[in-house]
């Protein structure tokens, strides 16, 4: 019986895969035509685009089954190489469904036109277009589970995935033994980058050791969130606590302050590199770093593995971030495959397509070619294990927390105020401490 495999992808998916980090929420998202033919014959699409509509141009045609996928261009367009090995295992894994037919379509997670945006509008509207199976910021599940948009897969997930995952993706899968969806990639775990030459020992794993290193210099995004949440780990490392006894929003001065003269000794020094103060992103701190502005960059295993994957790849040293007394325990985020359909059928299809997709070997040869870390850890038990990258990360990794939830917009938006009023060295860390945890007191 002929099967047909309808994929519809962003405009330029291989073009826009070297370049994509962050989606535009406010564009119209082009797709390309769509493409019918075998499993094992995938065409790329022809340019064609789409206008911001709310419903997609092509229809599905009346056939026995069909299965609607939804990605996000951070995974769906990552890598050149990742796409391709996505389109080619989606359709390993379908080729035995007779009369399947399969819509892959890329969309933002939010603003208008986004995933979510269609998600909460699109069930009394236009119900057939709307996804089975999803893929979600892992911070995103349980607001999108309030919200009826995405369904539980209690009794539906294979207990052994679940014991698979890493210790931090557990904990972002479950809440209150509930699982809300499925995490196959951990994101935004943060290391320093360095260049060897410029070091004949190891790095220091502590700030005040760090400090002392005359002849090194530090860059980092100060003006943007991987700043901030560095000094988020840095005060969760000093004893600090995100909410008082009564479990409402808290900063406590004295371990902030604590952390801050780190930052204002760093910055007085000059260890700390100027710029710091108005980069706002891992990408652009990175690229300062590579021009030879300083000797040690805040970095992710995200940026230094897609750097890896392109044809300039660079080669650096890498260390665990500094702590006060150790260096820190790594907070990391995800992406997770999520159930988005009520029908019960439906969603037993796509647990088993997307089961298909975790299989570790499939998993292990997209998260290498996407340059991102999966969540299983017997996936990257398979990634080089004579990599010394891959060992170092294996044990952060192993130690990883999620972000904490309690890390609100809020806390995140007046603890990165404070840091940066230290960095422009407009207030002293007593004072920016001070006042972060007055604001937060009385927000």
């Amino acid at each position: 019986m002929q099967r047909h495999l309808i994929l519809t992808l962003l405009a330029i998916w291989l073009l826009l895969a070297a370049c994509v980090q962050q989606p535009q929420d406010n564009n119209p998202i082009p797709t390309a035509p769509v493409v019918q033919g075998t499993p094992t014959s995938i065409a790329t699409p022809a340019v064609q685009t789409q206008p911001d509509s709310p419903t997609p141009t092509a229809v599905l045609t009346n056939t026995t089954r069909s299965l609607i996928i939804w990605l996000p261009p951070e995974i769906a367009a990552r890598t050149p190489a990742g796409s391709d090995t996505f389109l080619n295992q989606l359709s390993a894994v379908t080729a035995d469904f007779p009369d399947l037919e399969i819509r892959v379509e890329q969309k933002a997670i939010s603003g208008q036109g986004g995933m979510l945006s269609y998600l909460r509008t699109g069930r009394s509207v236009v119900p057939d277009i709307l996804p089975d199976l999803i893929v979600l910021p892992t911070n995103q599940l349980s607001a999108a589970l309030t919200d009826n948009l995405i369904y539980p897969m209690d009794g539906l997930l294979n207990a052994a995935l679940l014991e698979d995952l890493y210790p931090a993706a557990r904990n972002m899968a479950q809440i209150d033994e509930q699982i809300l969806g499925y995490p196959f990639a951990l994101t935004d775990l943060g290391h320093l980058a360095y260049t060897t030459s410029a070091f004949t020992t190891t790095v220091p794993i502590t700030w005040p050791d760090l400090l002392g290193l005359s002849a090194q210099s530090f860059l980092f995004p100060g003006a943007g969130r991987p700043g901030t949440t560095l000094a988020l780990q840095m005060y969760l490392d000093a004893g600090g606590q995100l909410v008082n006894d009564v479990g409402q929003p808290s900063l406590q001065a004295e371990p902030l302050t604590q952390v801050l003269e780190q930052f204002n000794q760093g910055r007085s020094s000059g260890f700390i590199i100027a710029q710091s103060n108005s980069l706002a992103t891992i990408a652009e701190a990175w690229q300062l770093y590579n021009s030879g502005t300083a000797t040690l960059v805040q970095t992710t295993a995200d940026q230094l593995l897609l750097s890896q994957t392109g044809e300039q790849s660079t080669t650096s040293g890498f260390a665990p971030l500094p702590g006060l007394t150790d260096h820190l325990t790594p907070l990391v985020n995800g992406w997770a495959w999520a159930i988005s359909t009520p029908d019960p059928a439906q969603q037993a299809l796509a647990i088993e397509v997307m089961t298909g997709l975790l299989n570790d070997t499939r998993l292990t040869e997209w998260s290498l070619q996407s340059g991102i870390l999966p969540a299983r850890q017997s996936a990257f038990a398979l990634w080089p294990q004579d990599d010394p990258y891959t060992l170092f990360l294996g044990q952060e990794m192993a130690v990883a927390r999620p972000f904490p939830a309690t890390a609100n917009t809020t806390i995140m938006g007046v603890l990165g105020n404070a840091l940066l009023d230290v960095l422009t060295q407009s207030k002293t860390p007593q004072a920016a401490a001070e006042e972060a945890a007055a604001t937060i007191m009385n927000n």
